[in-house]
This record gives C-alpha cells, sequence and structure tokens, in this order.
C-alpha cells in the first residue's frame, strides 16, 4: 500500500491504476502540445539564458530558487524541499520568460504584481492561518505539505503563460499549454511522476476555481483562502474589482 510522509509518496508495491492513467495521459497531452509550440522570436538574454526550441531556457541552481523563494528552507523533509526545488528548476527550463520576477500573478486581472510575491505572500498567509487554528481550535495541520503545495500551487503558471509581444500593455498571454489544460495539472503531473504524494499533487489540482474536484482536507482550506485573501488584497489596494464580488457557488 501507498503510505504518506510528509509530502512524499513511499510505496511497498506499485502505485494503482488510477494514478498511472494520470501520468499515462498528461505524458501524452504534454509530448503533444511540445510538438505543436509554435516557434518564438529569438530575444536577447543573459548568460543563464538561452532560446532552445523556440522557448527560453532558463537555468537555476537550488541556491538560485531557495533565494526566490526562501520559504523553501522550512520543509524539513530533505526529499521533498528537493522536489520543490527540482520542479521550479524544470519549470524555468522550460518557460519563455526570461526571469520568474517577469512574471505577472495573472495574465489580466494581476498583471501589475509579480507572481512570486503572490507565491510567497500565499505561503506565509496559509501558515499563518494554520498556526492559528492550531492555537484556537487545536487543529493539527502537516506543514511540510503545506508549504510544499502553498509554494508549487502556481508554478505552472511560468509555462501556461508567455509575454505577450503582440499587446505589451498587457503583459502576457496564455501560452498553448495555458489554453488547453486547466490551470495546475503540469505541476500536479510533475509532482506526480516525481513520486510525490497524491495528497500534495490533489492540493495543487483544487486550490483553483478551474477544478471540478474541491479539496477536503485543512491543508487544501488553509491554501484556497490564502490564495484568494492574497489576490483580493492586492486587488483592494489597486481598487480593483475583488473576486468575492464576483464569487460563484
Amino acid at each position: 500500500m501507498a503510505a504518506r510522509s510528509r509530502g512524499r509518496l513511499q510505496c511497498s508495491e506499485p502505485a494503482g491504476h488510477a494514478q498511472e492513467s494520470l501520468h499515462e495521459l498528461c505524458s501524452q497531452i504534454i509530448a503533444r502540445l511540445g510538438s505543436m509550440r509554435p516557434l518564438r522570436l529569438q530575444r536577447k538574454v543573459n548568460s543563464r539564458c538561452s532560446v532552445q526550441g523556440g522557448k527560453m531556457s532558463v537555468q537555476m541552481s537550488a541556491d538560485d530558487v531557495a533565494v526566490v523563494f526562501p520559504e523553501v528552507l522550512e520543509i524539513t523533509d530533505a526529499g521533498l524541499r528537493e522536489d520543490v526545488i527540482g520542479i521550479w528548476q524544470e519549470i524555468a527550463a522550460e518557460m519563455a520568460w526570461s526571469s520568474l520576477h517577469d512574471i505577472p500573478a495573472s495574465v489580466r486581472q494581476e498583471s501589475f504584481r509579480p507572481l512570486v510575491l503572490h507565491i510567497r505572500a500565499v505561503t506565509r498567509m496559509a501558515l499563518a492561518l494554520s498556526e492559528i487554528a492550531k492555537e484556537i481550535n487545536n487543529r493539527t495541520y502537516d506543514r511540510d505539505l503545506l508549504v510544499a503545495a502553498c509554494l508549487l500551487h502556481d508554478a505552472s503558471k511560468p509555462v501556461e503563460t508567455e509575454p505577450d509581444d503582440v499587446r505589451p500593455c498587457r503583459r502576457a498571454r496564455k501560452s498553448l499549454l495555458g489554453s488547453r489544460l486547466q490551470h495546475g495539472v503540469y505541476v500536479a503531473h510533475k509532482a506526480l511522476a516525481r513520486g510525490m504524494s497524491l495528497d500534495l499533487a490533489q492540493l495543487l489540482i483544487t486550490h483553483t476555481h478551474q477544478s471540478n474536484t474541491r479539496g477536503t482536507t485543512w491543508e487544501a482550506a488553509a491554501l484556497f483562502y490564502a490564495d484568494f485573501a492574497d489576490t483580493d488584497a492586492a486587488l483592494s489596494a489597486e481598487g480593483a474589482t475583488l473576486h468575492i464580488e464576483r464569487w460563484k457557488s
């Protein structure tokens, strides 16, 4: 049977057919989308960037990732921490952006703020919520799992979006992958491919309203509400329409 330990999948026998089928399906989809990716104009890049196959390739060391997301060092499980860092390294190498800091939090509503700051804010908000719930309601939580999920919940956005060269004022547009796959599916696929837990993959899938599946754990709730709380805080500061004003069940 598969057992979960701090967000990683530890198996004494092969994983279930459902997980294997998801791996196979995602692999086929990504392979097809990769072959369909249109060529992009080559642009100037720094010494750590190159253009390969029509997309930007940014090479990041583990230390580079930790500088961008210092919260990753709060993950006590070394294997889980390495996997979170590894996924960000893979995403950076695949994205069409020259730097993680160039990517807006969203294509339209939050195009004015960096994705990196949103991810860090969500992580800290979710931890704050969980610590208060632990103190007031005696509700314990898996801290490593929560931190990993928060740091990865929008990790697919760098490949779901690309710079908008046609309308620079918008900064970003959806990539082919972003227009074909639900938000979060790609990073969940990467997590499962690394042997990370199904619990973690579910958090990555269910944090968004695009998902037809809802989270069922306290960690899922903490991530979900922290995600929208940070977004609405930023929108409110800009005098923009909040998500809560447009909320639909």
